[in-house]
């Protein structure tokens, strides 16, 4: 009987395992090496202790950070201070330091001390060594001192321009306290008191040892001197020629002083003593490092060439790029094949890949290539960050201030537009598209590059929880607006700059802003940007009036500055009006409900294959096909960080009280029947609905050529007075006067006299 095999007891650890085993061990030691740093009685610390400062001297401190950067490495960690620059940092600043530390000791004392763990250690004794004899001990010290410097940087990330700049603001605020003085309280003779007080009750007066006059008219004493601005109007051409009067300088007791305005206007005109800074990119989320399987591309690569084949297409392959969203296949076509039948195929190749969404769109052909492209959505999607976008190399090559980051295309490559190139635009998108996240973007592209003296914003947001967040930023021209009753005003009172602008250009003979702004010499006009995040609200309260504002700014307002951002949720007809459409060519639509919707907002199909979640199609002004972009996301904590740091700025916002409070011309009530006020058009309408003899709203927006809103008003007070009766069952009205104005109880029309 033949002996059975003797089991053995195999130890069998995965790979992956074992990493992580060493992983954990790693980041043990360093924090059992800084106990021992902190605890060094004890005799294994001691142990610990000494082997660090025999080999690196003090700068063995920081050598347990290396091994806690490679145990977080291979446990599996992935954040952002997980960076090789933050690696060699580490390696660069520890061996330099501990160099540095020893590079003065020479001969056997240099030795002896290394041996015992004084200055740099072992190590340090050694590198100082080999280069002291080789460049002398001042250039190794230099060498050393480079090194440090370069490690330094590599771990901080920042720049010496930074810290030149930041060494000279605490500089300038030491100056500036230093120099402060408290008020002088010296006794004067009875004369000079009750001057001064006469004075007093004039102007402040301020002594100085000597006042000097530059450009922007500001006096500064060496004393306690004020800040005297003289500004010109800031929406007119100004010249630098300044009357030395106007300045009020005084001249009395031998002493020069100054008159003080009696009223002071702070941060909100073009001169100032504060110097805007832009918002830092620390604000901003860092973007993590992106992956993806490049076995999955394969293999849906080789699946769509399949599916084709099997319906007897046969394609070439020519590449493919992934997208945060989508990855978009290449092909070549034969010559001969039908287009057409491949875009019948949509449906067969999104049951074959397993489409996430259940569907995949097509680009036939792909703009500059000869071949087709299938846009698959990924099965894992990935974010666009902000950051990327207004760190990436495209918006530092657009120097527009009006520059907008869309997000990345399908290639992975940062997608931007400046909007004065659009100059409108006009957004569409079901809910949960992206819309309101995408307006974010625009707001932080340019809050990001613009003061508030070079872009101003108007804002209007139904829903009152997105544009809201931005209520208090300098760039705000009026507050933002949720209550959609003043939305109109805000377009009426755009149209009226509008005409201001052009009359100042034509006074100045300037074509545009930036040419005004030029013959300026500053920034004398901002641009405007209006926002809405829902229009379908805004039309309900008064289309007519809406709809005129807006056709009279998107067809004239691109020279005086004035931008509109439109967004609807669904785009019917009845709001996108085919008048608003031939205006505004730049169109953005996200995902929609059906093909309708998408041949309204972008006038072909393909919105409604969208993925969804920022996912777009971009039509610019100068092109006809769309491209399709994923959008950034910005997340609520960034935006707090932002509204914060721009309101703690110092700058207040300069609102304007006339951007809710613009009149209608069309609409006033100046007509007093039967002791009440009506519309000025009553009299007219009612001397239709007479010769008519009907009554009806929509016969009244016809011959009047008013909107719905106000021929129901009017229609209103027509039975208010007894012109016409209240609807019937039919919802019919009867004419109750004659032509010639009398009462009839009956119709006028059926008791004309027989000819």
């Amino acid at each position: 009987m033949p002996r059975g095999r003797k089991k053995s007891l195999k130890f069998k650890l995965k790979a992956d395992t074992f990493k992580s085993i060493v992983g954990i061990f790693l980041i043990f030691f360093c924090a059992l090496s800084y106990v021992a740093f902190v605890l060094p009685d004890y005799s294994v610390n001691s142990d610990i202790n000494g082997v660090y400062r025999k080999f690196f001297g003090y700068a063995g401190y920081l050598i347990p950070l290396i091994f806690l950067f490679a145990g977080l490495l291979m446990v599996g960690f992935r954040w952002r201070l997980l960076q090789a620059r933050i690696f060699f940092g580490i390696l660069a600043t520890t061996l330099s330091l501990s160099a540095l530390l020893h590079v003065f000791y020479s001969g056997k004392e240099a030795y002896k001390l290394a041996a015992k763990g004084v200055g740099g250690g072992l190590v340090g004794y050694k590198l100082s060594s080999i280069l002291s004899s080789a460049i002398s001990g001042y250039g190794a010290f230099f060498v050393f001192a480079f090194t440090f410097l370069v490690g330094a940087l590599l771990l901080s990330d920042i720049s010496t321009e930074r810290v030149i700049g930041f060494v000279n603001r605490v500089v300038d605020k030491m100056k500036s306290i230093k120099s402060f003085k408290l008020p002088n309280f010296s006794m004067k003779t009875p004369s000079l008191a009750k001057a001064s007080a006469t004075t007093s009750t004039e102007s402040t007066i301020v002594e100085a040892d000597a006042v000097i006059i530059n450009e922007e008219a500001r006096s500064v004493g060496k004393g306690d001197a004020s800040l005297v601005e003289i500004v010109p109007s800031p929406s007119e051409p100004v010249s630098t020629k300044i009357n030395g009067s106007s300045l009020g300088l005084v001249k009395g007791d031998s002493e020069l002083t100054t008159l003080a305005p009696t009223q002071k206007e702070e941060n909100k005109l073009p001169y100032t003593n504060k110097v805007w800074e832009y918002p830092p990119k620390e604000l901003l989320v860092d973007a993590p490092t992106v992956s993806y399987d490049i076995n999955e591309v394969k293999r849906r690569q080789k699946t769509i060439e399949d599916t084709l084949k099997s319906f007897g297409i046969k394609v070439n392959e020519a590449g493919y790029n992934v997208g945060p969203t989508v990855t978009q296949y290449a092909y070549g076509v034969p010559p001969g094949t039908r287009i057409a039948k491949i875009s019948n195929l949509q449906v067969d190749l999104a049951m074959a890949l397993e489409s996430p969404t259940g569907s995949v769109r097509l680009e036939i052909p792909i703009p500059g290539r000869n071949a087709m492209g299938v846009e698959v959505p990924n099965s894992v999607k990935s974010f666009v960050y902000f950051k990327d976008i207004i760190l990436s190399d495209q918006m530092k090559a657009l120097k527009s201030k009006l520059g907008i980051g869309l997000g990345k295309d399908v290639a992975g490559l940062p997608r931007v537009y400046d909007i004065a190139k659009m100059p409108h635009l006009l957004v569409a998108g079901a809910t949960g598209s992206g819309k309101s996240v995408f307006l974010h973007s625009i707001m932080f592209s340019i809050l990001y590059r613009a003061s508030p003296q070079e872009v101003k914003f108007i804002l209007m947001d139904p829903k009152r929880v997105e544009l809201v967040n931005y209520n208090g930023i300098p760039h705000l021209i009026a507050p933002v607006i949720a209550d959609m009753d003043k939305a109109p005003s805000a377009f009426r009172w755009a149209c009226n700059e509008m005409t201001r602008r052009y009359k100042l250009f034509e006074a100045a003979r300037a074509r545009n802003i930036d040419a005004y702004n030029e013959k300026s010499g500053f920034q004398a006009l901002p641009h405007i940007v209006i926002m809405v995040d829902e229009l379908a609200d805004i039309m309900v309260v008064d289309p007519a009036s809406v709809e005129k504002s807006i056709v009279r700014l998107s067809q004239l307002s691109r020279a005086t500055g004035i931008h509109m951002i439109l967004t609807v949720q669904r785009p019917s007809t009845d709001i996108l009006t085919g008048v608003i459409k031939a205006n505004i060519p730049t169109r953005i639509a996200f995902n929609v409900a059906s093909q309708i919707d998408s041949r309204v907002i972008i006038d072909q199909a393909g919105a409604e294959k969208l993925a969804g979640r920022g996912d777009m199609l971009f039509v610019p002004p100068d092109a006809a096909k769309p491209v399709r972009i994923q959008g950034c996301w910005i997340s609520d904590g960034e935006i707090s960080k932002l509204v914060n740091w721009l309101k703690n700025t110092g700058f207040i916002p300069d609102y304007k009280e006339d951007v809710l409070d613009t009149p209608d011309e069309e609409k006033k009530l100046g007509v007093i029947v039967g002791g009440k006020e009506v519309d000025e058009l009553y009299a007219r309408a009612k001397e239709e609905i007479a010769i008519a003899g009907k009554a009806s709203v929509s016969f009244l927006q016809r011959r009047l050529s008013i909107g719905y809103s106000r021929a129901a008003k009017i229609m209103d007070q027509l039975e208010e007075n007894g012109v016409v009766s209240t609807p019937d069952t039919s919802k019919e009205r009867r004419v109750l006067i004659s032509p010639n104005g009398n009462s009839s109880n009956i119709d006028f029309v059926d008791n004309l006299p027989e000819q």
